[in-house]
Parts: structure tokens; C-alpha cells; sequence
């Protein structure tokens, strides 16, 4: 009996060898891989005296701990010196407390299949690979204060039943992804800062795309929602070129604050004038300095709806922010007893109070009277004709004609 207890317990020393404790340094567990051979050999042995039990629960362990890369892994600090980091799912709200994390990936395998298949989103911080998060990490990483200032983006497209909320001031990078959501938006609550960019979208069924009570900078993506965008009375906007926003039930873009400024974005509607309203200024004070709105990204607008809160035409359903180029928009004032005129560009307030008259910068020629001298040339033209070809011709009749077509002329001046 008394030899059959020491062999018992010999085998359970034995069993303890190849356990690695969390912590426990890589040479340390490839030594224990190389024992294994002999420890398998003594409990062969001790298995002809009925320890086929023990025998047994050594073959799973190694099959868990030697041939399971990814359980090898976890037991290994994330800050490995390979560069390994950790894939967080939906246990990564308590990691912070030190809980171990699913899986460990090398950081070179980033955009591999393995990697993507079971990841929704990578995590970089200066320019280096952090974590890799599942969809159902994504709350807990959008709320986590040491992922702050650190871009995450999504790797494959991500359907949602409810509300996205993120929390840190970071970059959410939408790749060519789309988040799709059945009932409700992505919020970026009041004291957040978030960038965004990428070519996919935020696509909500039931409610807006983007609620913003914090701040947030587009700079790429589709926002598709009953609101596509709604800026609350706290939250701040800007919106750059590449930005699509698509209201299906209400507006593009709403805004009830006026902290917004556009440089550039398409806002749709399926109803006409409802691409944009603005509760607290005109539509033209949410323009960067410089920039127009033009009607199907080609007619720039400049009736009423810029001294408004939304616009005024019936005729369009879609409006685009750009770089305003002041052609067919503009007003032009001749100084009365001076070569130069002042410019009123209509569609983006640009003012010019005192250009030269043969100022264009298209022909080089004063633009508010080039039709005027371009018919008295002509006519002057004309008449020198007719008196080189001694055409008969009544000479009043030619002074009377001369002072008839010179006359806008002279009242424009």
C-alpha cells in the first residue's frame, strides 16, 4: 500500500512540472515541454499497476497546453518581448482588473484571415498594434480610458441591435466597413472628442446615424439614419470633404447648436429643402470661410435659404459643400468716378470692395461691363465698316446710333 502512495504521488509531482503558473518565464515552460518525454515514460510504467487514470490526464493536458497555441499564449504576459497582443471579447469590460484575455495574437499577423476572422477591430496606439477587439468588446473599448487617443478600426462590417456609445477622445476608422444598427445610433456623449473617417458608413434603421453631444470631426464616411447627423445644444461639428449625410425620415444634418462648421459634405434628403436645418444660424454662417453650397454638387445656391434655417428651393433634394469659385454668383457695383467696382460673391459672402475693372480671372477684363463694351465695339466696329466702304448713310443717323447702343455704357459709369 505505503509503495503504492509514493508512486501516486510521484505521478502528481509529476503532473505538476508540466502545469505552467501564469507568470512563469517562456524558458521555464519550454523546459517543462522537454520533460515530457521521461515524466510520460515513468507514468507508462506506472500505469501497468491501474494509473491508466493519471496516464490519461496527462495526454489532455498536453493536448490543451502544448498543442493550443492560443492557451499557450494567455498564460504569457501581453507584453511579451515578440510583440504580442490581446484579443478582447466580451470579457474585456473587467481586463483593466487584470482578468486574463481570450486570445493572443502576434502583432504580425495583423490582416491575416485568423486574425480578422475572429477580430471586429484593431486598436493602435502610436503607430504600434494594441489589441484586436470582437464585436462584442467594442462598448468596453469605446469606454475605456487607456485606449484614449488611439485609433480603432474596424476590420470587417458590424450589425448591431442598439446604441454604440464612445466615451474616449479617439479615432474611430471605418476602412470600407459599415456599422449597421437595427434601433439606435452612435453617440458621442458630452465631453468626448472623436474623429472619423474611412469610406464606410453608420447606417441606423430605426433612429439617426450619429448623435453628437460631445465633438466630433468627420472626415470620411455615409451617415444614414432618420437624422443622418443631429448636433445637440452641447455638441460641436465639422464636417470636411468626403462625408455623405442621408436623412430617410427627417433631415441630413439637424443642428441645434451652433458649434458646426462645414468645409466640404453631401446632405440628402428624399424631400426637398430638408437637406440641412439649423436651429441657432442662418445656413450660410455654418460655412468655413471661403466655401458654398451648390445644388447637385453644380448650381451654387444663393437664393433666400442662406438668410434662413433651411433652404427655400423645391427643386433639390441633395446640396454639397466646396471651395466656393465665385462664378455666376457674384454682384458687381461700379465706383462712381473710379476704375474699379466692388465684388458681392452671393454664395459664400465673399466681398471684394474695391476691384480693378479689368479685373477677371477668367478673361482679364472688367466683368460688370464686358457685355456693354463688348456691343460698342461691335457697333463701332460696324459703323467704321460702313464708313470705309462709303456706304451712303445719313451722318446724324450715325451720331444718333453711336449714342443710342453707348448709352448702358455711360449709365454704368
Amino acid at each position: 500500500m505505503k509503495k503504492r502512495q509514493k508512486k501516486l504521488t510521484a505521478v502528481i509531482l509529476a503532473l505538476s512540472m508540466l502545469v505552467p503558473l501564469p507568470g512563469m518565464p517562456a524558458g521555464a515552460l519550454a523546459q517543462s515541454r522537454e520533460n515530457t518525454a521521461g515524466i510520460r515514460g515513468y507514468i507508462a510504467e506506472s500505469a501497468k499497476e491501474g494509473y491508466t487514470a493519471a496516464e490519461s490526464s496527462l495526454e489532455g493536458l498536453e493536448e490543451t497546453e502544448i498543442a493550443d497555441g492560443q492557451n499557450l499564449a494567455e498564460m504569457e504576459p501581453a507584453s511579451d518581448a515578440a510583440g504580442k497582443v490581446p484579443l478582447k471579447g466580451a470579457g474585456y469590460a473587467a481586463s483593466s482588473a487584470g482578468e486574463v484575455t481570450p486570445f493572443v495574437g502576434d502583432s504580425s499577423m495583423a490582416g491575416t484571415a485568423a486574425v480578422q476572422a475572429a477580430g471586429a477591430a484593431v486598436i493602435e496606439k502610436d503607430g504600434q498594434i494594441i489589441g484586436y477587439v470582437d464585436e462584442g468588446g467594442l462598448d468596453a473599448a469605446f469606454a475605456d480610458s487607456g485606449n484614449a487617443d488611439t485609433t480603432i478600426t474596424l476590420l470587417r462590417n458590424v450589425e448591431r441591435a442598439g446604441s454604440l456609445q464612445i466615451r474616449i477622445n479617439c479615432t474611430l476608422d471605418l476602412g470600407e466597413n459599415t456599422i449597421r444598427i437595427t434601433d439606435g445610433s452612435v453617440k458621442i456623449p458630452f465631453g468626448a472628442s472623436v474623429c472619423i473617417k474611412g469610406g464606410g458608413g453608420i447606417i441606423s434603421e430605426k433612429d439617426n446615424a450619429l448623435y453628437v453631444e460631445g465633438t466630433a470631426d468627420l472626415r470620411g464616411g455615409v451617415f444614414s439614419g432618420h437624422n443622418g447627423v443631429w448636433v445637440l445644444s452641447n455638441g460641436c461639428l465639422k464636417v470636411s470633404e468626403g462625408v455623405k449625410v442621408i436623412g430617410t425620415v427627417f433631415y441630413g444634418l439637424q443642428c441645434y447648436s451652433g458649434n458646426v462648421v462645414l468645409s466640404g459634405g453631401t446632405f440628402q434628403n428624399a424631400y426637398p429643402r430638408d437637406m440641412i436645418y439649423s436651429r441657432d444660424k442662418t445656413l450660410k454662417d455654418l460655412l468655413e470661410t471661403g466655401y458654398a453650397y451648390f445644388y447637385n454638387n453644380q448650381i451654387p445656391v444663393t437664393d433666400a435659404g442662406l438668410n434662413k434655417d433651411q433652404f427655400v428651393s423645391w427643386d433639390y433634394t441633395s446640396v454639397t459643400v466646396k471651395i466656393c469659385g465665385h462664378e455666376g454668383s457674384c454682384r458687381y457695383t461700379h465706383t462712381e468716378g473710379a476704375p474699379t467696382h466692388r465684388r458681392d460673391c452671393l454664395a459664400c459672402g465673399d466681398i471684394k470692395p474695391s476691384e480693378n475693372c479689368s479685373y477677371d480671372v477668367t478673361t482679364g477684363k472688367c466683368v460688370c461691363v464686358s457685355v456693354c463694351l463688348s456691343v460698342c465695339l461691335s457697333v463701332c466696329l460696324s459703323v467704321k465698316i460702313v464708313t470705309r466702304l462709303n456706304i451712303p448713310c445719313n451722318p446724324f443717323l450715325k451720331n444718333f446710333l453711336k449714342l443710342i447702343i453707348l448709352m448702358p455704357y455711360y449709365l454704368i459709369y
